[in-house]
């Protein structure tokens, strides 16, 4: 098989107690439509057609691999190989009445932002999502206040969890950075405020709340906003609750 491709940032998993455990926590149904990032060289790919599920779809950007997908996956009628970014494919495709959809991938480096967006802002958001991603965005992800970020809160609607961390030499060739696998479980009513609100909103505002983390919150707010909604105005913004930004935003909406 062929070798891994730099630009691709590509970097295979060799640890396979780590893709049980993505596995595990993905918590696969007969009914679950899976999509799965980045194939690579099948080591969740191979796990995954073990399980019983509605239908799978593996999307590959690297067609020097597409061929060895598709041969481990023969005999599956309800596998799909696909060679095409993420990044380009419309999850509304994959709503089907009575199914839930679950996503599950090891992620490059490079384009880990933009596949996290893409994932949140679908219509049609999975119920479960298990990532393996860099260490350091994964403690993004996971901060609470007065830690927290703009990635601890742009997953509104999610309630995330650590499954594993990865050492670097789990993977071939190593990367230069540790990496951590993470499970994104879809949280109902979080998600009916990210609905209402709308995706693009949430994340502009975030993107502005956090721009300048380390300033206090009147360099950035009214005052008059801020006492009216019984917040401290010489916090900074990583010490802002879940809450505490839903309603400024609300606040700034209804202007």
């Amino acid at each position: 098989m062929q070798k891994s491709n730099k630009s691709l940032g590509q970097n295979f998993l060799k640890n396979e107690k780590v893709a049980d455990n993505m596995i595990v926590a993905l918590n696969i149904n007969k009914d679950d439509i899976l999509v799965e990032i980045g194939g690579g060289k099948g080591a969740l790919t191979e796990k995954l057609l073990n399980k019983n599920f509605k239908h799978l779809y593996v999307y590959e950007i690297d067609t020097g691999l597409i061929g060895y997908l598709k041969s481990i996956s023969k005999g599956h009628s309800n596998v799909s190989i696909i060679c095409e970014s993420i990044l380009n494919v419309d999850f509304e495709k994959f709503e089907e009445r009575g199914n839930t959809l679950k996503v599950i991938g090891s992620i490059p480096y490079y384009i880990t932002s933009p596949i996290i967006h893409k994932i949140l802002e679908s219509e049609n958001r999975p119920e479960k999502v298990v990532l393996l991603i860099q260490k350091e965005v994964s403690e993004k992800i996971l901060s609470k206040a007065p830690k927290a970020n703009y990635w601890a809160n742009t997953i509104l609607g999610y309630d995330a969890i650590l499954i594993d961390n990865v050492k670097a030499n789990e993977f071939y060739p190593a990367p230069k950075v540790n990496s951590a696998s993470i499970l994104m479980t879809k949280n109902e009513m979080d998600e009916k405020l990210v609905q209402s609100i709308g995706f693009f909103k949430w994340s502009k505002f975030l993107h502005y709340a956090f721009r300048s983390q380390r300033k206090m919150l009147n360099k950035a707010f009214p005052i008059d906003m801020l006492k009216f909604l019984n917040i401290d105005p010489n916090l900074r913004p990583q010490d802002l609750t879940k809450d505490n930004l839903i309603s400024m935003l609300r606040f700034t909406l209804r202007k």
